[in-house]
């Protein structure tokens, strides 16, 4: 059986300020999109900037996080309540 990799976004609900984890700790991520729920993207983040994420300037609701990693694309819902 496939392992499915899990992505995790701490804390969620966040206040802007969130972590991701992976399940499968050798999948590196190499990007990520931030989008409303209409698709729009609204933030684009690589690299070294993917650990730690601020994203204390979007304003309270429902977000989309689109994950690139070196083995393919993720996708988490976000919520941002401050």
């Amino acid at each position: 059986s496939q392992n499915i990799n899990q992505i995790n976004l701490i804390p969620n609900p966040s206040n802007g300020h969130f972590k991701i984890t992976l399940s499968d700790n050798n999948t590196q991520i190499i990007a990520l999109n931030i989008l409303d729920t209409s698709g729009k993207l609204i933030t684009s983040l690589k690299n070294d900037n993917v650990e730690n994420i601020d994203a204390s300037k979007l304003s309270n609701g429902i977000y989309l996080v689109e994950v690139f990693t070196d083995t393919g694309k993720l996708f988490s819902k976000l919520s941002i309540q401050k």
